[in-house]
C-alpha cells in the first residue's frame, strides 16, 4: 500500500496513512446505517438536522485539507454518491448541485430530502429532474413531501416505476397524513432492505408480489394494510428486524377462520412496535408471529370511541395477556445475565395505563380507559416474575375521586400489582401520589427489598404526612436506608420535617439545593449536619 504526503517527521501522522485506508475513512463518514434512515437516531423533518451534520459538507471540507486528500476525493465518485443530501443544495443555482452529482460518476445515488421543498423552488425541480433521470441509479431514498407534492408533480411517475436496484425507501409527511393513490414501485423492488412508511396512509404495497417483499426485507413500517395479506408476506421475510404496525381498522380480508391465517416465524425480529385500538389484533396476528428470543414489545391501544368496553371479546383480552406474558418471559430469558438491574415505570390515571420495564425492552400502554381492558392489563402485570434488583418510577397514580381510576374500588388491582413487585430496589413518586399509595395499601408491607425512596413535589415536599407514615410502618421489618428529596430550587426542608424522622435511627436523608448536596443521618449525634 502506498503511503501519502511528506516524510518529514515533523508532518502530521494522518499524512502516513495509506490511499486506502484513507478512502475506507471518507467513505464510513458518508454511511448511514439503515435504520437511522428511519424514525429512530436520525434527524427527522421536524427540524435536527442542519448543513453543519451534512455528509456532503464534510466531505466538502476533507476535500480542501489538502491536495493528497482532495486528489482521492475527487477520484471516489462512490463517496459523492452517497453524499446527495438537500440540507446542503441550499444554494439559488444549480451549479453545485450538478457538481456534486457529475462527481457520483455512475455510483448508486443515496438521496437525503429531510425537509418539505415548495414545488416552485429550483431546489424541488432539481429533485424532480434527478428522481426522473437516475431513478435506476438510486439505492438509497428518504423524502419528506406532502400529498400535493406527490400528486401534482413529477414525483410520482419514478415511483411508479420498478425499482430494482433501491435498498432503501423513506417516505415521511410535511406535515399530518399521506396518501398514495399509486402502486409502489410497480410491485418490484427485490433488492429492498428498509421501507419505512410513517403516516403514510395505506400505502399500496403488493405484499402477494414475490419481487417486492422478500427476503431482504430488514426494516419495514406501514400504517394501515390487510392483516391476511402482512402475515402471508412475513412467510417471505425470515431477516426482518424491526416491525412497526399502525393499525386504525383492522381488516382481515375475507378469512372467517382465525386458523387458515399463516403462523409465520421470524427467527431475526427484535423489535415489534405496534399501535391499534382493537384487542382482535391478539388472536389476529400477535399470537401468530414467532420472533426472536428476547425480542422487544411496544403495543399502544389508544382510545376509540368505536369500539367501546361490550365490544371487547374476552378470548382476545385472554390471549392479550398471553402474549404479553410469552414476550416478558422471553426477554426476561434472554437478557438474564443483564437484567441483573432494571427500571419499571409505571402510570395510570383517568387518561389511561402505562407500563413498561427494563429500558423499554417491554412497553405496554393504554391511552384511555377501556376498563375491562385496563382490569386484564394490571392481572397480567402482576403475575410477571420481574428477575434482578429494580428501581420502580411511578408517574402517576391520580383518579377520580381519590381512587386510581372511577372503575377500580379503592385501587385494589394496583395494589396488587404493587404487591407483587417484590424485587424492587428503588421507588421513585411524587409526593402527593405517595400519599394515596400508602393511605390504600393498608397494613401491607409494599416493596419488602425496598432501600432507596427517591420524592419529588411541586413545591415543598411534605415529609410528616407522606413519607413519615411509610416509613414508619415498615422500619423495623424491612427499613429503607435512604430518602432523597428532590427539591425545586427555590425551596428548602422544614426543620421539624427533619427532625419527625429522628426515631428512625440509621436513615439517611439527602437533597440538593442551588446545586449543594446536603445529607442528614436520623438519630445520629450531628442532628444538624449538612443543615443551614
Amino acid at each position: 500500500m502506498s503511503t501519502v504526503g511528506p516524510t518529514n517527521p515533523l508532518v502530521p501522522a494522518i499524512y502516513k496513512i495509506g490511499n486506502d485506508l484513507l478512502y475506507e475513512i471518507f467513505f464510513l463518514g458518508t454511511c448511514r446505517e439503515i435504520e437511522l434512515w428511519g424514525c429512530v437516531g436520525y434527524p427527522d423533518s421536524q427540524g435536527g438536522g442542519t448543513i453543519n451534520h451534512s455528509p456532503l459538507e464534510d466531505i466538502r471540507r476533507a476535500s480542501q485539507v489538502c491536495r493528497t486528500w482532495r486528489d482521492i476525493l475527487l477520484h471516489s465518485p462512490s463517496i459523492w454518491a452517497r453524499c446527495m443530501d438537500f440540507d446542503a443544495f441550499g444554494q439559488k443555482r444549480n451549479n453545485w448541485r450538478e457538481l456534486v452529482l457529475k462527481r457520483t460518476g455512475q455510483s448508486p445515488l443515496s438521496i437525503m430530502v429531510r425537509h418539505r421543498n415548495r414545488p416552485t423552488s429550483p431546489l424541488f425541480h432539481f429533485l424532480e429532474d434527478l428522481l426522473d433521470k437516475q431513478w435506476t441509479r438510486i439505492a438509497e431514498l428518504h423524502l419528506t413531501m406532502d400529498s400535493t407534492d406527490v400528486h401534482s408533480t413529477r414525483i410520482a411517475e419514478p415511483l411508479r416505476r420498478p425499482a430494482e436496484n433501491l435498498r432503501v425507501f423513506v417516505l415521511r409527511p410535511a406535515g399530518g397524513w399521506l396518501r398514495l393513490h399509486f402502486q409502489l414501485f410497480r410491485g418490484n423492488a427485490r433488492r429492498l432492505q428498509c421501507l419505512w412508511l410513517p403516516s403514510v396512509y395505506k400505502a399500496e404495497i403488493n405484499f402477494k408480489s414475490s419481487t417486492m417483499v422478500t427476503s431482504n426485507l430488514r426494516y419495514l413500517e406501514l400504517h394501515d394494510f390487510n392483516i391476511d395479506d402482512l402475515l402471508t408476506a412475513c412467510l417471505r421475510m425470515p431477516l426482518l428486524e424491526i416491525l412497526k404496525l399502525r393499525i386504525s381498522d383492522l381488516n382481515t380480508g375475507n378469512s372467517s377462520e382465525g386458523t387458515s391465517l399463516p403462523c409465520p416465524v421470524m427467527p431475526r425480529l427484535e423489535f415489534l412496535d405496534l399501535c391499534c385500538p382493537m384487542f382482535d389484533i391478539y388472536p389476529s396476528f400477535l399470537d401468530r408471529v414467532t420472533p426472536s428470543d428476547g425480542c422487544r414489545l411496544h403495543m399502544v391501544h389508544p382510545f376509540d370511541t368505536r369500539f367501546q368496553t361490550p365490544n371487547i371479546s374476552i378470548i382476545s383480552l385472554q390471549c392479550m395477556q398471553t402474549v404479553i406474558c410469552r414476550y416478558a418471559n422471553s426477554i426476561f430469558s434472554e437478557h438474564q445475565g443483564g437484567l441483573n438491574f432494571g427500571n419499571v415505570v409505571f402510570s395510570i390515571s383517568p387518561r389511561g395505563l402505562s407500563f413498561s420495564c427494563y429500558d423499554n425492552r417491554l412497553h405496554i400502554s393504554f391511552p384511555g380507559s377501556h376498563v375491562v381492558a385496563v382490569h386484564h392489563l394490571l392481572d397480567t402485570i402482576s403475575t410477571l416474575a420481574l428477575p434482578g434488583t429494580l428501581d420502580l418510577k411511578i408517574l402517576d397514580l391520580r383518579g377520580e375521586q381519590g381512587s386510581y381510576l372511577p372503575h377500580f374500588d379503592n385501587g385494589r388491582k394496583v395494589i396488587q400489582v404493587f404487591r407483587s413487585m417484590h424485587l424492587i430496589d428503588t421507588l421513585q413518586i411524587h409526593d402527593d401520589q405517595f400519599y394515596k399509595l400508602h393511605k390504600d395499601h393498608g397494613s401491607d408491607i409494599l416493596f419488602p427489598s425496598l432501600k432507596k425512596l427517591i420524592l419529588g413535589g411541586n413545591s415543598n415536599v411534605d415529609i410528616i404526612t407522606t413519607a413519615l407514615p411509610f416509613l414508619a410502618q415498615r422500619h423495623t421489618i424491612a427499613p429503607v436506608e435512604v430518602l432523597e428529596i428532590n427539591l425545586d430550587y427555590r425551596n428548602s426542608i422544614l426543620w421539624n420535617a427533619i427532625h419527625s424522622l429522628d426515631g428512625l435511627a440509621g436513615l439517611k436523608v439527602v437533597w440538593n439545593r442551588y446545586g449543594k448536596p446536603y445529607q442528614y443521618i436520623c438519630g445520629g449525634n450531628e442532628l444538624r449536619r449538612g443543615l443551614k
